[in-house]
């Protein structure tokens, strides 16, 4: 690396005290967004409201009423953080920048990977999903795919996709399975996109665990 090109990039570091800025105000201490949580019937723990601005990697964001998660390591490593907008559907991942550069994925405290560990896209539908079977062992892989590091943490896990009701988390699932054979899925017959829209309409889950080949058929069949 030339050394301009070595003072541009280290301009743009973003540091762990940097993001400390968007931890000051618990969610649950902001009128705004308790409301939106308990709209949402979701008890995160570790959530933050923010407003303001904010430069990530040199570029300068206006954030308007939004939820900040935190994404840390299983030894409690901040890693990144997950920003949620209140008023509007969509979503910010940024994160440190370590060496090598961390990949993305959200989950709880005391989280055990020697047991089953239910996969879901985003944070809300992990912690809702948890909350409705009454169980810790959520995580999120914040998108389709788990990154290389969650893969990792799951390793010696009993692993169920919980991923979206919708065609991209189908075939991402089928793409799945088909490369880790062992794994489950979890079959819900409410007709929700997602577990958090199930969670807010505080319906009773109604769900299956499918494995194998049985898993792979009904995937098939509703694609």
């Amino acid at each position: 690396m030339l050394l301009q090109d070595f003072k541009n990039y280290a301009r743009y570091l973003i540091e762990e005290s940097k993001f400390n800025k968007l931890f000051e105000i618990p969610a649950s201490n902001n009128t705004i967004s308790k409301e939106y949580l308990e709209n949402r019937n979701l008890p995160i723990e570790e959530c933050y409201y923010f407003r303001g601005d904010f430069n990530y990697r040199g570029q300068n964001y206006k954030l308007n009423d939004c939820i900040v998660v935190p994404l840390r390591s299983p030894n409690n490593e901040l890693r990144g953080v997950w920003i949620r907008f209140i008023h509007e559907k969509r979503f910010f991942i940024w994160m440190l920048n370590i060496n090598p550069e961390p990949q993305k994925y959200w989950i709880p405290k005391n989280i055990d990977f020697t047991k089953e560990v239910y996969v879901c896209e985003s944070i809300f539908d992990a912690v809702s999903l948890g909350k409705m079977l009454n169980t810790n062992q959520v995580v999120a892989c914040l998108g389709v795919q788990p990154s290389g590091d969650l893969l990792s943490l799951m390793h010696s896990s009993e692993v169920i996709l919980a991923l979206d009701n919708d065609v991209a988390g189908r075939k991402s699932a089928l793409n799945l399975l088909t490369l880790h054979p062992k794994w489950s899925i979890i079959q819900i017959s409410n007709k929700e996109k997602d577990f958090n829209d199930i969670l807010k309409s505080s319906q009773e889950l109604q769900y299956k665990i499918l494995s194998g080949i049985q898993a792979k058929i009904y995937l098939r069949s509703i694609l």
